[in-house]
């Protein structure tokens, strides 16, 4: 799985941006209205790609939070990428997330193409999964870029976000915010091989 780009910012566009990795440009759909940098900056791009049976479409965001709810927000029936984008340019990872968890379905219901069959379906088919996989969305600024990494590093070699978030909030901690990526890694996978030790 495609998990993230990180290259030159070529072109940002209504439906999305450019990148630029080894000299390969990469179309991705991103939520409207985005702050990107400014075009020639180095980003990170944390990707989602969706596979249809007449195209391959790479859908990217800021944070790992926007990532993480877009993806809940495809486990809905009837729910595809485009819809799910839709739902994350009107609201917070963090308020969508809390509105689920706290049945808020009124909320539910004033965002785009949400009638209250499709509120109702979000509730039900989405409140548990956040609740039993131990999903935050931090209603706080987005999280440092170098956490982000990590955050994502982790995931792939199979970590939940739940296991990753005490060690690597206590390695944010103990480091400060100028760490640098690989030296939060080693901190946070020391702190889980010791704790699994236990």
């Amino acid at each position: 799985m495609l998990a993230f780009l990180r290259g030159e910012l070529r072109q940002v566009g209504p439906e999305g941006i450019l990148v630029e990795v080894n000299g390969l440009g990469f179309f991705v759909r991103t939520l409207p209205g985005s702050d990107w940098p400014p075009v020639g900056s180095e980003i990170t791009v944390h990707t989602h790609l969706a596979v249809r049976e007449d195209a391959l479409e790479l859908y990217g965001f800021k944070t790992w939070e926007e990532l993480k709810m877009f993806r809940v927000l495809l486990g809905v029936s009837g729910m595809g990428p485009k819809g799910a984008l839709a739902l994350l340019a009107a609201a917070s990872p963090y308020r969508l997330g809390q509105a689920i968890i706290e049945e808020d379905e009124g909320f539910l219901r004033a965002l785009p193409g949400v009638g209250p069959k499709k509120a109702k379906r979000l509730v039900v088919e989405l409140k548990d999964r956040l609740v039993k996989a131990g999903l935050q969305f931090d209603a706080g600024a987005a999280v440092p870029p170098a956490e982000d990494e990590v955050l994502a590093a982790l995931v792939g070699l199979g970590y939940t976000p739940a296991e990753v978030r005490g060690p690597l909030k206590k390695a944010r901690e103990e480091m400060g915010p100028a760490a640098a990526t690989g030296d939060i890694l080693r901190a946070v996978l020391r702190d889980l091989g010791s704790l699994k030790g236990m």
